[in-house]
């Protein structure tokens, strides 16, 4: 199961799940995203390095932790804490006062951001997924990977 908002406040990192489930973590969120881009077969600094070098970005780089799978999360500037929101297309963003309302899948957040700075970084998520589309690597990568196994195969 992945977490739709991650939030560090303090030491403590608070994982938000669909299900509105809560978990804690002792874990950096540099820690957190390195360990799931291990698992993902990446590391965090190459896979910010791809970003930043598609996007043509310095700050406020999301984190793709897989690109077939869609999974991307983006950080929201807070004045105390860190932020990280899973990407959704289906993503609402609505202005409230002062305040941004996100909600993803049913769970809604509060934040005192501009709903531009909100929509900019789901802008570029999807413009990096987007830009895996057409290569036809990852379209084929089952029939690579069977044959691949297949020729040590005894």
């Amino acid at each position: 199961m992945i977490p739709l908002f991650i939030i560090k406040q303090g030491y403590d990192l608070e994982l938000i799940y669909a299900d509105h489930i809560s978990k804690k973590s002792n874990l950096s969120v540099i820690e957190y995203f390195h360990q799931q881009c291990l698992c993902y077969g990446s590391t965090l600094k190459g896979n910010m390095d791809a970003i930043r070098h598609h996007l043509k970005i310095r700050q406020k780089v999301p984190i793709c932790l897989s690109v077939s799978a869609r999974i991307m999360y983006f950080p929201i500037p807070l004045h105390n804490h860190e932020m990280w929101v899973l990407y959704d297309h289906d993503v609402q963003i609505k202005k409230s006062d002062h305040n941004t309302i996100l909600t993803i899948h049913q769970l809604s957040f509060k934040l005192p951001v501009d709903r531009r700075v909100i929509l900019r970084q789901t802008q570029r998520c999807e413009r990096y997924l987007n830009s895996f589309k057409n290569h036809s690597f990852l379209k084929r990568s089952d029939h690579i990977f069977e044959s691949c196994v297949s020729h040590y195969l005894v």
